[in-house]
């Protein structure tokens, strides 16, 4: 504790319990009641302005979650292709495209405040639908890696463009 009787989160007084603003950087003050017991007061927050936005916080964090996806994808077909002994497949090399642009780059522009975030089920169908073109895209790059086909293959997109389609519409 300061000399001014100030204390900070970091000193072991918690921020603003259950409000659901300015949990870190609260900075409240000690103060003697008429019984002597010690009261705490806030004084305000110290943060920079970063909660006033939670919906572009989020966003920023799913397309932060979609980078990381795509990258992931990327390496993914890389070390598959490495291993593959000159096969390839279009579907694998780009199967990071999709959650890069129906991920990352729409969650971009609703961080910057141009577009609403989504809620509820329409988010849902939006993440379930980039999920099932992504991981559809894999299986048809592994399978024709691996020289074979399958009719399953394409449930997953028959499932996940009417997903996307009917998270767009809500």
């Amino acid at each position: 504790m300061s000399t001014s009787g100030i204390k900070t989160e970091a000193e072991g007084i918690p921020a603003a319990a259950g409000s659901g603003r300015c949990m870190r950087g609260m900075v409240t003050q000690e103060m003697k009641t008429e019984r002597g017991q010690a009261a705490r007061t806030g004084l305000g927050c110290l943060s920079s302005g970063t909660d006033s936005h939670p919906e572009r916080d989020q966003a920023a964090r799913t397309g932060l979650i979609y980078l990381l996806i795509a990258i992931f994808c990327a390496l993914f077909g890389a070390v598959y292709e490495v291993f593959s002994h000159g096969v390839f497949s279009f579907y694998m090399i780009y199967a990071f495209a999709l959650p890069l642009v129906g991920g990352v780059l729409p969650y971009l522009v609703m961080s910057l405040g141009r577009l609403r975030y989504p809620r509820g089920l329409s988010r849902w169908l939006g993440h379930a639908g980039i999920a099932a073109l992504t991981v559809g895209c894999v299986m048809k790059g592994v399978l024709e890696i691996y020289g074979t086909t399958n009719a399953l293959v394409w449930g997953y997109f028959l499932v996940g463009i009417p997903m996307l389609v009917a998270a767009g519409r809500r």
